[in-house]
Parts: structure tokens; sequence; C-alpha cells
């Protein structure tokens, strides 16, 4: 009777430091996830003024530049608006490959990369 204690203690203290350990990693994973959280809050945040900013300024210069340009070459009016027409499809196609880049980039990265290793871990403990 006086074998079966100590077998008890050094299984549940086993069974202690493994609920020890799987808490750690959950831990460390949560602390991570709300890491990532708070950048991509901010990510979206700059984002989303940069693209207030932006549009506003847009709309402002795309008015004012092209009358300027009207009133200094009435005469070839036809030719100021068809190259101020190509201008603003370029900085269109390069503002949508810009967004498309960065839309492309996953969110949560880290976190998805490391629940994916720990996933592998312990597909290979058993």
């Amino acid at each position: 009777m006086a074998d079966s204690a100590p077998a008890d203690s050094g299984l549940f203290a086993s069974l202690r430091g493994l609920a020890g350990t799987f808490w750690a990693i959950v831990q460390n994973r949560v602390e991570l996830f709300a890491l990532e959280a708070r950048t991509e809050r901010t990510r979206l945040a700059t984002i989303l003024i940069g693209s207030v900013i932006l549009l506003m300024t847009a709309f402002v210069c795309m008015l004012i530049i092209p009358a300027l340009f009207l009133a200094a070459f009435w005469e070839e009016r036809v030719w100021v608006l068809l190259a101020f027409s190509i201008l603003y499809l370029a900085i269109m196609v390069v503002a949508a490959l810009i967004i498309r880049r960065r839309t492309q980039e996953p969110i949560f990265g880290e976190t998805i990369t490391q629940l994916k290793k720990d996933q592998q871990w312990l597909m290979r403990r058993k």
C-alpha cells in the first residue's frame, strides 16, 4: 500500500506538468492572437484614414487641375481632356494594383503559422 502513493503522486505530477505545459501553449497563442489583432486594427485604421484623405485630395485635384489646363489651353481642349483622361486611367490602374497587393496579405498570419506548427507537432507525437 505504501508503494501506490508515490506512484500516484508521480502520475499526478506528470499530469499537472502536462496540463501546465498545455496551458502555457494556449496562453502563448492567445497572446500572439491579441498582438496580431492590435496590429491588424492599427493597419486597418491607417488604410481607412489614408483612403479618405486620398479620395478627398484626388477629387479636388481632378476638378481643379484640368480646369486650369482647359483655361490655359482652350483651343486644344480636346487634347487636354484626352491627356487627363489617360492620366486618370493610369492612376486608377496603379491604385488598383496597390490595393490588390495589400489586401492579399493574410490576416493573423503568424497565429495561423504557429497553430499549424502545433498541429504538425501533435500529429508526430501520435
